[in-house]
């Protein structure tokens, strides 16, 4: 199954520790994004949330039918990254070969104080690359002295301009309640994965904030350590989904085809002015979100 959906994950299965807290009901939040994908693959009809609902003696829920199995579109593994190169006598950027977001979280997490701020749209790109890092201080590898993670995304409780109805452009309740079960699933179990760090005493300070506001969420930024930060747009693309059994064209937010770039604040201004940016959003128009 793992070469169909995720092929990067064949040979990755939860270790026998993490299997046995799947059965038992002592996990904390979802799985990592890439093993719900395979479990959703796995039993169709059936979403993470529900696979991992607690168990009250019966099912709460039956599939009315249990399709063919198909292969899903593709997902990102993470984000692609330009990375930042110097400029050229003439003042010109020039750019390297893409590579993938994830080696950038997995170095920041080395540090003795590790800070990451992201805005963005669900979150679960985010949550996708911070697994490696996390299962390194589970075992011992990494041990970083304190990790804040701030969160910042659109509330999806609320009409968004974008993404909209493609027929009318108007506000979609169902798209909205579509996204928000997703940034729910990702950022819950991001919450949840900082907090179990600081209770078993593996970092002495640990936590993960979400805040909401009411833009539209037209690009992401990774901010790492105050030191990096990697900017990218979303493309807005006609795509048609399946809300409450209606296929729907909307114009929709397509993180996979986001490129970022990557700015060291070695090398520009551009790190600080997001961080001012960041800050500013955080303060003033933000509001914490519970999970």
């Amino acid at each position: 199954m793992a070469k169909r959906i995720e092929p990067h994950m064949i040979g990755k299965h939860p270790g026998r520790a993490q299997f046995y807290k799947w059965l038992s009901g002592r996990l904390l939040g979802l799985p990592y994004a890439d093993h719900c994908r395979i479990l959703e693959a796995m039993f169709p009809n059936w979403t993470a949330d529900r696979l991992f609902a607690p168990h009250s003696g019966h099912l709460d829920y039956v599939p009315d039918s249990i399709p063919t199995p198909q292969t899903p579109e593709p997902r990102p593994t993470s984000d692609t990254v330009v990375e930042a190169q110097p400029p050229t006598k003439a003042g010109t950027e020039k750019t390297a070969r893409p590579i993938g977001l994830r080696p950038h979280i997995a170095t920041a997490f080395t540090a003795d104080h590790v800070t990451i701020d992201f805005a963005g749209f669900s979150g679960e790109t985010l949550h996708g690359a911070m697994q490696e890092p996390l299962d390194q201080i589970r075992s011992g590898e990494l041990r970083p002295q304190s990790i804040a993670v701030r969160i910042l995304v659109p509330d999806t409780t609320a009409p968004m301009t974008i993404p909209c109805r493609a027929e009318d452009r108007a506000d979609s309740p169902e798209f909205r309640a579509r996204a928000h079960s997703i940034m729910r699933r990702h950022l819950g179990a991001i919450t949840d994965s900082f907090a179990e760090l600081h209770s078993l005493g593996l970092v002495e300070k640990s936590e993960a904030i979400v805040k909401v506001h009411h833009a539209a969420p037209l690009f992401k930024l990774y901010i790492l350590n105050n030191t990096e930060a990697f900017f990218g747009f979303y493309p807005v693309v006609p795509h048609t989904i399946d809300l409450e059994g209606t296929p729907t064209p909307m114009y929709d937010l397509m993180g996979k085809d986001a490129l970022l770039f990557q700015h060291s604040v070695t090398t520009s201004q551009y790190v600080t002015q997001a961080r001012i940016w960041f800050d500013s959003m955080w303060t003033t128009l933000a509001d914490e979100y519970a999970l």
